[in-house]
C-alpha cells in the first residue's frame, strides 16, 4: 500500500544529455543525490535528488524526440 510522504516529483524534458546535466546540476547545489543521475531501465536518464531546501525532487531528463 502506499504511504504518504514528504516528496514531490517533477519531469523536466531537456533536449540534450548537457541540458539535462545543466538542470540536474542547478536543483542538486547544496543538496544530495537519493540516486546518481544515469540511465536506468524505464528511462534514458533518470535522478532522484534532495535539494538545498530539504525538498524531494525527481528528474526524467529524458530527451526530446523531434
Amino acid at each position: 500500500m502506499f504511504k504518504v510522504n514528504p516528496s514531490i516529483s517533477f519531469m523536466v524534458n531537456c533536449t540534450s544529455v548537457d541540458e539535462t546535466n545543466e538542470v540536474w546540476n542547478k536543483l542538486i547545489e547544496g543538496g544530495t543525490a537519493m540516486m546518481q543521475i544515469d540511465k536506468q531501465p524505464w528511462s534514458e536518464r533518470y535522478g532522484w535528488l534532495k535539494d538545498k531546501l530539504w525538498h524531494d525532487l525527481a528528474d526524467n531528463g529524458q530527451q526530446r524526440k523531434e
